[in-house]
């Protein structure tokens, strides 16, 4: 097998794998988050064989700022819905500035100047825009953690697997940024792992298991 190969392998595997979780996880707290994940990477390659390249940075970025409203309860995003239109808002407006000013200049067809003009921001901007979000989901998760270690007593194996879970998309992200490890390698070991996370979700829900200390 090449390496070509092997990163099909384990791309497909993932693709999979992670579209069980949601079924397992339906009704449940996290139920949109798993949505999301599971739906993300089909979605992106899609857009990939249709030859939209150039929202993929646009997509990810909503697709992040989703799956972190998707961790929090319905009533805080409700009571803090300006603020979360407002983050919304400031997050994709690099993009949408260089939209409408494209329009503005070329005065065209609005749905072919999308399609035409480089949506991609700055390579650095996007990556910390996106690794932030993540890095947010992952805080959230191990608030989670410890306060239901510290007010219950109870040791959650499922939530200590989704905030290890987003720290590999943190890490993974960041190599891609900075590159502090081999990218072959650190790639495979992520990929990898992730598959893990995913098998682990496909069996258990978070009130299903946990360990009482």
């Amino acid at each position: 097998m090449t390496l070509t190969d092997l990163f099909k392998f384990l791309f497909f595997s993932s693709v999979v794998i992670w579209l069980i979780p949601p079924f397992k996880q339906y009704k449940g707290k996290y139920f949109w988050y798993f949505v999301l994940l599971a739906v993300e990477d089909p979605l992106s390659f899609a857009m990939r064989i249709f030859v939209l390249e150039d929202l993929i940075t646009l997509y990810y970025l909503i697709i992040c700022f989703l799956l972190l409203m998707a961790v929090f309860s319905k009533e805080q995003i409700i009571k803090y819905k300006f603020v979360w239109m407002e983050a919304f808002i400031i997050l994709i407006s690099p993009i949408l500035y260089n939209v409408f000013k494209y329009v503005i200049i070329y005065k065209g067809n609005f749905l072919q100047i999308i399609l035409l003009h480089q949506l991609n921001m700055n390579g650095v901007l996007s990556y910390f825009s996106i690794i932030s979000l993540h890095l947010g989901i992952f805080l959230v998760f191990l608030k989670e953690f410890i306060v239901k270690y510290v007010s219950e007593k109870k040791f959650s194996l499922f939530l200590l697997f989704l905030f290890v879970y987003e720290l590999t998309v943190v890490l993974k992200l960041f190599n891609i940024l900075v590159g502090y490890a081999d990218a072959t390698a650190f790639f495979i070991i992520t990929s990898i792992a992730q598959i893990i996370f995913g098998l682990f979700f496909s069996i258990h829900r978070e009130d299903k298991i946990g360990l009482t200390v």
